[in-house]
């Protein structure tokens, strides 16, 4: 590797690679680049000056999830953004398939680090002094402290120690020297930039005994004790205290040398638990009365850590008292125990208790550790001995809850888990992370959470729920897996999380085994219960768990497994919620297969699934449709589950196919996961000619509809066509069903998919379906009723995508006219709102607007916001073209304040564009440009539009043309903009001629 050399005569461009990174000329930034992903890169390939980089590599490690021609996209408008900030060609240097920043024309500070850094060594005296304090002024921060790409980390590392390495020496020097003062100062300003260094503290410790100021080099010594204990629960180093030994005695303390070094203290790492640990001072600190408090949780949770961290607290009283009953079988020996363990000889019964209850002072806390296979008789001990000394104060860790009347439950529930949406130093501070990352450094020194394993350490925590022995076990693997292939064995199930260190008690050193010890403790009616609820994935309510168990009686057994800790309490503002975690799933899962129960409790899911989805289908087109899609969204996974279990019973195959046909419009309204429902069409090609007729046909109805959600459009009509055929000679409300659905994927699918003679044809198949349900008035797989309203609302919808909106008006106000006190919310809701988009497609825009304001109304008095915000968009277009920007502005700030603008839907970009057009050409400018900037925010990018002819845009058109927008937008690209918002606003309404624009 080439010497570092001092660069300055032919730069042009300087960098700062420590602390914030900047990038000037002659004092001049660079100008701003695209985004903070453009600067990541400049960060980077600045950091690598001189280096060729590959651009696949670059685009993978930048845009790791996303797809890869998008990924080159994106590095190439990067380096574009790049290349116009530096303007002088020659400076970034693209090649085929590498990169990189010319070293001839840029220099950094890193590089005169690194020089100075170099050459000190083979220098003496003030030469060597002052290549010391150039290379130590040069680092004003981490290297690029707000950059975390991949790439910097391993560099990062390296500067790092090259930076120890310069401030211990520049120590010594000035200690050398006879300047230890100074030494002292460098060793501070050190301190700042890498406050985590054990060997800078310890520079600094021996700067301030050179000095004499050991007064100084105490506090220090204290500050990396607290440090090291509150980062990573370790103690100072040999190194560390050898220098406090090292220190002068001050002249006012004893003559023992040592007397001044503080003792080493046990002290008890643990995190996350601060709510628990509050609660637990104040009680012991504040109540001179007796107590009995119960910390109770799963196993592994750490209530015992809890309980040692709780005698550091209070400052290791002398009368703090640790029973451990985990290895006693006899309740007859509790008493004994405790005896033992206060220092007091063994007795048995009265005596016993008696003694106990003398010894224990009023400001002692005795803690039974442990108690939960000894429940009944460390309650009845419990008891006694707060009768014989109301003042005994008395904490018991326990899975189980002693169930006494002066019991106070202290839940020790699971941690605080990661989100994937946190930054690294969020993560950090993240209790779960801490854990795995503490406990993977044990075993592994070297382990540090770094960007590219940080994904793969949440999706571990997430996954074992935050658990803290699942975590401290799954951190013991990363002797021989990454966090990744971690993450992914658990997933599949084939982890082992066990663990062979010796000094775990037994029931720890495995999550088996540690939920088997609480097993083992429930009666047989309470462990099938547990087995059969392990189907559940998430959450349960109370109603589901009664279809499981059955011929079981649910409420007292949740609530005995709940008390034991196997089962987690979930409360939320309508109803109580269950969950098994993970780890207990898992276990109780296996049990069930054991038990031979599997299939029938499958089976029990399976029906409480399809019950729950066809009550739901009629509640969401009720009267309170959100409390339905909450309920969907909450029992989500029921559906999944018994979905995925497949079935050689075709008629329970269509069952489930049916019940993912009830929940589309659910999925579609929230945006909820579909990925569970791939291969419907498979799998109902699979059983169609097996079933029986009605199954047939809710099958049928099932796997088109999902389909369709999924925009698989060929497909769908290919379900349907063939359904409709195979029920030809069936007239009635079945067949009507499938032929309304035909309809509906007719309008859904992109234009170029349909064509007019099929349109025509689905509506006269529609009317005659029409007729042929009328005066039936039994329910079917559909109410003939609301199927007549949807028929003639989608036929309504087809005439509008043929252009003929007087026969769509005419359809849609049948519909709604033949609806009275039939139809639900929902239903009136989008068929005013039809109502409203035909007299805009007609130019009729006064009763356009009436009729969307009542559909805004009836969506929001319904529940639906989201339907309601893209009601609002339509009111805005309205607003438009009659040239009201004040309601039109009025209608997009009802959209912007629900957040749905930028996350939804494309059309309000655009409409946002034509809003800024609009108030432009009325003379202000200001908000003009502050509407674009919205727009740009929105994803908006301004390009060459596909030109066509568009319709008269009034008298705004001529002031539209004489008006100038600042800033890089030109007055004939602000027109063109608007035409193409005027086109893309009819081609929501009009059947577009072109199909390549119009599939875009």
């Amino acid at each position: 590797m080439a010497q570092p050399q001092l660069r300055t005569a032919t730069t042009v461009w300087r960098a700062k690679l420590f602390g914030k990174f900047e990038f000037s000329r002659d004092g001049v930034p660079l100008p701003p680049l695209r985004s903070a992903k453009t600067a990541d890169l400049l960060a980077v390939l600045t950091l690598q000056l001189g280096h060729n980089l590959s651009k696949l590599t670059l685009a993978e490690e930048f845009w790791p999830d996303t797809e890869e021609h998008k990924q080159s996209q994106n590095l190439r408008q990067c380096l574009a953004s790049i290349t116009a900030a530096l303007e002088e060609p020659g400076v970034l240097i693209s090649g085929r398939g590498f990169i990189e920043l010319s070293h001839d024309h840029v220099a950094t500070d890193l590089q005169d680090f690194d020089y100075f850094a170099s050459h000190y060594g083979d220098l003496k005296g003030e030469f060597r002094q002052r290549a010391l304090e150039s290379a130590f002024a040069l680092v004003t921060g981490p290297l690029l402290k707000d950059h975390d790409h991949p790439i910097i980390i391993p560099e990062r590392l390296r500067v790092e120690e090259s930076y120890a390495t310069v401030t211990l020496d520049f120590i010594k020097h000035l200690i050398g020297e006879g300047d230890p003062r100074k030494a002292a100062q460098v060793g501070r300003r050190a301190l700042t930039i890498s406050p985590e260094r054990e060997d800078i503290h310890i520079g600094l410790i021996e700067a301030y005994g050179a000095a004499e100021l050991t007064s100084e080099a105490l506090k220090q010594f204290e500050f990396l004790e607290q440090m090291l204990d509150e980062h990573w629960g370790e103690s100072p180093s040999d190194a560390a205290r050898q220098a406090l030994e090292r220190l002068p005695t001050p002249s006012h303390a004893r003559r023992d040398p040592s007397n001044h070094i503080p003792k080493p203290v046990q002290r008890i790492y643990i995190r996350g638990r601060r709510e628990e640990l509050d609660f637990l001072t104040n009680y012991c600190q504040q109540r001179n009365n007796g107590f009995l408090l119960t910390l109770c949780g799963a196993g592994g949770s750490g209530k015992t850590t809890i309980a040692h961290a709780l005698k550091e607290r209070l400052g290791f009283p002398k009368d703090f008292y640790f029973v451990e009953l985990a290895d006693l079988r006899d309740s007859q020996l509790i008493a004994s125990r405790t005896l033992a363990a206060i220092g007091l000889a063994a007795s048995d019964g009265p005596a016993a208790m008696s003694s106990l209850a003398n010894a224990i002072s009023n400001s002692g806390v005795l803690v039974l550790d442990n108690a939960e296979h000894l429940s009944e008789g460390v309650a009845a001990f419990v008891q006694e001995l707060l009768a014989l000394n109301s003042e005994v104060r008395i904490i018991v860790t326990s899975r189980v809850a002693l169930e006494l009347p002066a019991e106070i439950l202290v839940p020790i529930g699971a941690l605080p888990m990661p989100d994937v949406e946190q930054s690294l130093a969020q993560l950090q501070s993240n209790p779960c992370i801490e854990l795995f990352v503490r406990q993977s450094q044990l075993l592994r020194s070297t382990f540090r959470l770094r960007p590219e394993n940080a994904r793969a350490t949440i999706q571990i925590c997430q996954r074992l729920e935050g658990m803290p022995l699942a975590i401290e076990l799954a951190a013991a693997q990363t002797t021989v897996y990454s966090p990744a292939q971690i993450a992914s064995r658990l997933e599949k199930g084939i982890l082992s999380l066990e663990s062979t260190q010796r000094a775990r008690l037994e029931r720890h050193r495995s999550v088996e085994r540690s939920v088997s010890w609480s097993f083992d403790l429930l009666s047989d009616e309470q462990k099938e219960a547990l087995c059969r609820l392990s189907v559940f994935r998430g959450t349960f309510s109370v109603d589901a768990a009664e279809a499981i168990l059955t011929d079981l009686e649910a409420a007292p057994l949740l609530s005995a497994l709940s008390r034991s800790s196997l089962l987690e309490r979930r409360d939320s503002a309508k109803e109580v919620r269950f969950a098994l975690l993970v780890p207990i799933r898992l276990f109780a899962l296996a049990k069930l297969q054991e038990f031979g129960l599997e299939r029938q409790t499958r089976d029990a899911l399976h029906d409480f699934a399809c019950y729950l989805s066809d009550r739901l289908k009629w509640e969401f087109n009720g009267s309170n449709p959100r409390e339905a899609i909450d309920q969907t969204e909450a029992d989500f996974e029921i559906f999944r589950t018994a979905f995925e279990d497949r079935s050689s019973d075709p008629n329970k195959e269509a069952e489930k196919i049916r019940m993912v046909g009830d929940l589309a419009a659910f999925f579609g309204a929230r945006g909820l996961p579909s990925a569970a429902f791939k291969n419907l069409y498979d799998r109902f090609s699979a059983i169609r000619d097996n079933l029986e007729p009605p199954n047939f046909v809710r099958a049928s109805y099932g796997a088109a509809i999902a389909t369709l959600f999924q925009q698989n459009f060929v497909r769908a009509t290919e379900i349907l066509d063939k359904s409709i055929e195979d029920l030809r000679a069936n007239d009635t409300v079945d067949r009507a069903g499938l032929i309304n659905l035909r309809l509906l994927a007719n309008i859904m699918s992109p234009t170029h998919l349909t064509c007019e003679s099929d349109n025509l044809r689905m509506i006269g198949l529609g009317r005659e379906a029409l007729s042929n349900i009328v005066g039936i008035t039994n329910v079917s797989y559909w109410s003939p009723e609301l199927l007549r309203v949807t028929l003639l609302s989608n036929i309504a919808s087809t005439y509008r995508r043929m252009d003929r909106p007087e026969e769509a008006l005419d359809a849609v106000q049948n519909a709604i006219a033949l609806g009275q006190g039939v139809i639900p919310k929902r239903t009136y809701c989008f068929l005013t709102l039809s109502v409203a988009d035909i007299n805009m497609d007609l130019g009729r825009l006064d009763e356009a607007w009436i009729a969307c304001m009542e559909a805004i109304r009836a969506f929001e008095d319904a529940g639906f916001d989201e339907p309601a915000r893209q009601a609002r968009g339509t009111a805005m277009t309205i607003a438009v073209r009659q040239g009201r920007i004040e309601d039109a502005w009025n209608s997009l700030q009802a959209v912007f304040e629900s957040g749905y603008f930028f996350d939804r839907d494309r059309v309000f970009r655009d409409h946002l564009v034509g809003l800024a057009i609009v108030v432009a050409a009325a003379g202000n400018e200001e908000l003009s440009l502050e509407l674009v900037r919205l727009a740009t925010r929105a994803g908006f990018v301004r390009q060459d539009w596909h030109r066509v002819n568009q319709p008269e845009i009034g008298v705004l058109l001529p002031v539209l043309k004489e008006i100038t927008v600042p800033g890089e937008v030109t007055a004939e690209e602000v027109r063109r903009l608007y035409e193409q918002v005027c086109h893309y606003m009819e081609r929501r309404f009009r059947k577009e001629s072109d199909p390549e624009t119009a599939s875009q």
